[in-house]
Order: C-alpha cells, then sequence, then structure tokens
C-alpha cells in the first residue's frame, strides 16, 4: 500500500510528518533512519515514512506499507507489466526509496 498526502507548507509538512512518526512510535516503537532522504522506516511493521518534494516547492509525506505476499504480487506485477511494483515506489522517493527491504520476511 502507498498513502501520499496532500501538498503542505514547510511548518505543516513538519507537524504532520512529526505527528505520523509518533504514532509510528506508539505502534511499532522507535524507527531506524530509512533508505530515502529524511525517511524513517520500521522494518518489523514493513512501513516507511518519507517525505517527497510537490513541483511547487510543497511537501507531501509518502507512507508505504508492505505485507508478506508483498515479494509474491511484486513478481505478478512484473509478469504483466514488464516492471516491479517496487519501481512506482521509486518513482515516488527517488532511486534510494524503500524496495528489496519489504520483499521479504522480517
Amino acid at each position: 500500500m502507498v498513502w501520499v498526502g496532500r501538498p503542505l507548507g514547510d511548518v505543516a509538512a513538519a507537524s504532520a510528518r512529526e505527528a505520523m512518526r509518533r504514532k509510528g512510535v506508539r505502534r511499532h516503537g522507535e524507527p531506524r533512519i530509512g533508505p530515502a532522504a529524511n525517511a524513517l522506516e520500521w522494518p518489523e511493521a514493513r512501513t516507511t515514512l518519507a517525505m517527497r518534494m510537490g513541483d511547487d516547492s510543497t511537501r507531501m509525506l509518502v507512507m508505504t506499507v508492505s505485507g508478506p505476499g508483498f515479494a509474491a504480487c511484486s513478481a505478478v506485477h512484473r509478469a504483466a507489466t514488464g516492471h516491479p511494483a517496487e519501481s512506482h515506489v521509486t518513482d515516488l522517493l527517488g532511486e534510494n526509496g524503500p524496495q528489496a527491504g519489504h520483499d521479504t520476511q522480517p
């Protein structure tokens, strides 16, 4: 699952990110630094929280969550489209976005 928030200014984006981080800490414990710039991840929950810059200099929160069947779903997606499902997340977060780390069981 990929969730993209609405465009926000710097202050509102920072506030929303902090609220999401606190919620993640309550549910899953302290995060580690994620694979993309300003990203956090909870590997056991297969969850990543990141920020994406909009074309108009706004910021959007991006959250990804993948279940234990993600690798199989990605393989089906690749067979149908020619690319893995991870490439959609890479499009959102850049080359260093969550990819293979969400394919495996923790």
